[in-house]
């Protein structure tokens, strides 16, 4: 499989769950990317992409959890960013199930660029507050 997006050691956030997390969704995110040169790779493409909005919305709930059971004083802002990608990838999704855009490319380097950025700026956010309550 071609790995265009690499999981870097800075973007663990001492939390085992989300990490677990995190990295499969780094996965999903390469193996769109892998589609690219697939001549009939629209319908894998597809899968990916459901299977994207799936696990990150999986994803999104338990961090979601976790910050209102912890008492986060971020969590609704956490969450909006959470819920601006949720709208961003059903759009996504139905420009490319129209045939408007060729998502892998398009939709890889978004959710890289998306990924990087929220893990390293929002995410950080949440690590000292809720590793001081045990949260590992």
């Amino acid at each position: 499989m071609t790995t265009r997006f690499k999981w870097k050691p800075e973007y663990g956030v001492n939390i085992q769950e989300f990490d677990k997390q995190h990295q499969q969704l780094v996965s999903l995110i390469n193996q769109l990317y892998a589609t690219i040169p697939a001549e009939d790779g629209r319908a894998a493409q597809q899968k990916i992409i459901s299977d994207l909005i799936q696990y990150a919305e999986a994803h999104f709930r338990d961090e979601e959890r976790i910050m209102r059971e912890h008492g986060f004083p971020g969590a609704q802002r956490h969450k909006q960013a959470h819920d601006q990608l949720r709208q961003k990838m059903l759009e996504l999704q139905e420009q490319h199930r129209e045939g408007r855009i060729s998502i892998p490319l398009v939709v890889s380097t978004y959710l890289q660029t998306w990924f990087t950025e929220h893990i390293l700026a929002t995410d950080m956010q949440y690590v000292s507050f809720l590793n001081e309550r045990g949260v590992k």
